[in-house]
This record gives structure tokens, C-alpha cells and sequence, in this order.
């Protein structure tokens, strides 16, 4: 069974699973599965002798499809009980004014890789709060790190050893290998795949059913097309197309 601690208590779990009281906590999952439980309910002020608390509401950032996939995931992750409820989805720009009240925390739905980070930074500087969503589905090694705010949909993989920088895209049945790591802002479509020891840059797209070889790495804003297999490394600003995966264009020329 799995159970919240504090992160100060803990020198081997490292998986930072969401947000309790306005502060970040540590999620220790069993080592072959994941099991989301309600986070443990603390007296706090605010909060009655029953150990009640005011629910979060979870603002879910774009209204496309994998927003509205999201809700989904949602209702699976978090039950009546854990503190958390789907308030709205809504779409947000990063020019738009945004307030955030107290009792609002946000999940970025946006398959952009450079979109998200520009409104993850925004709902930041508005003093917004990202939640991490881990569909009960999803096998996390205990020995690999998970940063704030990442998305893991349903049947994502996480091998032993393997980084999640802070707000990663994991879209279902992905797979990051041992000792892999993802850069901040990544998004990971359906089956696209990091193999052992290999590096995503940050804000790096992957397209479903890309493949990263191992060792290889795909440099920072870089994007896999479709069923791109990178053999060889991928520089930065590149689009990358084929198997074996072949550059195209840079992308922000």
C-alpha cells in the first residue's frame, strides 16, 4: 500500500506526486505499480476537528482533446475523497490576464511542447500551483525521480534509475528506459518510447510511436515526427523525420 510522507523524511523515494496544504509532498509507490491514494488529511488551520479540509479545485488548461481526455484521467487518479475535484476546463493564452484564487490548483493539458512551458510559467507568476497527475495505471520504478508537475496517462513506464524534469508529458502506453532522462516540458505522445540511457532536451516533442535509441540524445526544442527512429543524436531546433530518423528542417528557423 502506498502512503505520503514528508520529502524531509525520505533519502531514497523521489517522486514528488502533488500538491497537500500548498506545499509539495512525496508519493512512495509499491515497486511494480502505482496506487494513487487520497492524500493523508492533516489539522491544519482552516480545516475542522474532523480533520476536514477545503477542497482543491483542478483547472484543467486547454479544452482540446487531451483536455478532455484529461478529466478522464482525473476521475480515475483522485476519488471523492482525496481532496481534489475538477472544477472547469478552459483555454488560456499565454497573452491572456490570468487570477488564480486560493483554492484553485492547475493541470496543463497542452501537447505543445513550447506552449506549456510559456503557460506553465505564466500560471506560476500568477501565484497558481501545477498539480502532478499519475493515472493509477502507470509502473514508477522507486529508484527514478519524477519532478513537479508531470503527466503520466494511463500505462506509462518509468524504468529504475530514469529523470522526469519538472512538467513532463507522458501520453499513454509511453516509455522512459533505465537511466533515461527527460528534459523540463517534454511531451511524449502515444507509444513513443526513450530508450536506456538515453536524453531528451528540454521541451522536446515526440510523436507517436518515436523512438529514441539508447545513449542517444535529442537536443533541447527538438521535435520526432510520427514513428521517427533516432538512431543517432538529434541536435537542437531540428525536426526529425524517418527511420532511421533523417533532419529536415530547424525548427524555429
Amino acid at each position: 500500500m502506498s502512503h505520503w510522507i514528508d520529502h524531509q523524511q525520505s533519502s531514497e523515494r523521489k517522486f514528488f506526486g502533488g500538491i497537500l496544504q500548498g506545499r509539495q509532498v512525496v508519493f512512495e509507490a509499491a515497486c511494480h505499480h502505482i496506487e494513487v491514494d487520497p492524500p493523508a488529511v492533516q489539522l491544519t488551520e482552516g480545516s475542522d476537528q474532523l480533520g476536514n479540509i477545503d477542497m482543491k479545485k483542478i483547472v484543467v488548461i486547454c479544452k482540446g482533446g487531451f483536455g478532455k481526455e484529461m478529466l478522464e484521467y482525473l476521475s480515475d487518479t483522485f476519488s471523492a475523497d482525496s481532496g481534489y475535484e475538477s472544477e472547469r476546463i478552459q483555454d488560456l493564452f499565454p497573452d491572456d490576464e490570468l487570477i488564480v484564487k486560493p483554492d484553485e490548483v492547475f493541470v496543463v493539458a497542452n501537447g505543445d511542447s513550447a506552449v506549456k512551458a510559456r503557460l506553465v510559467k505564466k500560471i506560476e507568476q500568477a501565484g497558481g500551483q501545477l498539480l502532478s497527475v499519475i493515472h493509477p495505471t502507470c509502473y514508477v520504478a522507486k529508484t527514478a525521480t519524477i519532478g513537479s508537475g508531470v503527466i503520466m496517462c494511463p500505462f506509462a513506464f518509468v524504468a529504475p534509475g530514469a529523470v522526469l524534469a519538472p512538467h513532463v508529458t507522458m501520453n499513454v502506453h509511453c516509455a522512459c528506459g533505465h537511466n533515461a532522462r527527460i528534459g523540463s516540458y517534454s511531451v511524449l505522445s502515444p507509444y513513443a518510447c526513450v530508450a536506456g540511457a538515453a536524453e531528451l532536451g528540454e521541451g522536446v516533442f515526440l510523436g507517436s510511436y518515436a523512438f529514441v535509441a539508447p545513449e542517444k540524445r535529442v537536443g533541447n526544442h527538438s521535435k520526432l515526427s510520427v514513428g521517427a527512429i533516432a538512431h543517432k543524436d538529434v541536435p537542437e531546433n531540428a525536426l526529425a523525420v524517418g527511420n532511421p530518423a533523417r533532419i529536415i528542417a530547424n525548427y524555429y528557423s
